[in-house]
């Protein structure tokens, strides 16, 4: 998946027991990326593991939804 900042207006993070863990408003890859930090309910580097995303374009389409693996 290819991510252009033009249409991403937030992306949110959970981990495995569906806690949210990162969320990043007007994403821009050069400024505002994910780190593999936790920025809601707690703060600091993620553990490895497997983690669920969630983009939100804000523009009337479908929200994209996946997941990818953290490895440190």
């Amino acid at each position: 998946m290819l991510l252009t900042t033009d249409f991403i207006a937030s992306i949110h993070g959970y981990n495995r027991n569906g806690r949210k863990v990162f969320e990043i408003r007007g994403y821009d890859i050069a400024e505002k990326a994910f780190t593999g930090e936790a920025n809601v309910n707690g703060f600091g580097n993620l553990p490895s593991g497997m983690y669920y995303y969630w983009i939100d374009r804000n523009d009337g389409t479908t929200a994209e939804s996946g997941f990818f693996v953290l490895n440190r």
